[in-house]
């Protein structure tokens, strides 16, 4: 799949293509050699070590407080999040290689957002709030076990989507459910809510989305829950409305929130259908 740092195609989205980019070889702006698969391998130790701090997930160390600041954190969260994805396994690479990668992004991205929060410079309202008024991550694995109840929102990754240069477009199959966006060009679901709902006209809207994201070759069309969609859209909406670099952050962060909502709603899935089909019995059974 593609991303705002790097893509797998000569063709490249509608709204990546207009970011500013790091070099694709060489030394990073935060010191990490892209050349190097050595790096990768330390920093997926680093990130998947629970006796990591947020700082030294990041790479970073508490001397470094003083004088850290926001761009630096971002910096360095898109130069590890890049090290760690999944896409840079090598191509036989094993199962738990690639789980490895995976759990490696998961704890980038939230070593991302505790140092920004403790910086004071994280936005309000990306993550809704509970029953008891705590704020929420919608992708963490706890609120998912509190409140999942289905990954039935359609959301487009607009950093990945093709658009009209797409040779399988969704917007041509989607019967009116998908549109191109006028912000990016590329597709937008505008469903029976506007923005990405399959719940409300179940197995007609369901179907259409479901084709749309088989067939997707970039792989961009994603069913999530509805306080992810909305965390989404709101990170979408500021890159739309900020600058290049804040295009390459937001572009970034979706990509990792996304890989995280896909092993999230997985295992949530699993336990909710575990509990539902759970009989109870009153019967007593001899078991010798």
């Amino acid at each position: 799949s593609s991303s705002p740092s790097s893509s797998s195609s000569s063709s490249s989205s509608p709204l990546s293509s207009r970011t500013t980019r790091a070099a694709s070889v060489g030394a990073d702006v935060d010191g990490y050699d892209d050349t190097n698969d050595d790096d990768d391998d330390d920093i997926i130790a680093v990130a998947n070590d629970t006796r990591s701090s947020a700082l030294a997930v990041l790479g970073f160390t508490i001397n470094d407080v003083a004088s850290l600041t926001a761009e630096d954190v971002r910096a360095r969260y898109r130069a590890r999040a890049k090290a760690c994805h999944p896409d840079r396994a090598p191509t036989k690479a094993r199962a738990d290689e690639r789980e490895a990668r995976s759990n490696a992004t998961i704890r980038v991205r939230l070593a991302y957002e505790s140092v920004m929060k403790n910086l004071g410079v994280m936005r309000d309202g990306d993550h809704g709030i509970g029953d008891d008024g705590e704020a929420l991550d919608p992708f963490d694995a706890a609120t998912l076990a509190k409140y999942f109840d289905g990954a039935e929102r359609v959301f487009v990754n607009e950093f990945a989507c093709l658009g009209r240069q797409c040779w399988s477009s969704c917007v041509g199959k989607g019967a009116g459910r998908f549109t191109y966006a006028d912000e990016t060009g590329a597709a937008r679901y505008v469903g029976d809510d506007g923005f990405g709902s399959v719940a409300a006209n179940a197995e007609d809207a369901a179907y259409v989305a479901w084709v749309a994201a088989e067939q997707c070759p970039e792989k961009c069309i994603h069913f999530v829950t509805e306080a992810q969609r909305d965390a989404l859209r709101g990170h979408l909406s500021r890159a739309i409305a900020g600058d290049a670099r804040e295009r390459d952050d937001a572009g970034a962060l979706i990509q990792t929130l996304l890989a995280q909502a896909a092993y999230e709603n997985g295992r949530a899935a699993g336990a909710l259908n575990s509990r539902r089909n759970r009989v109870a019995t009153s019967t007593w059974v001899d078991w010798y």
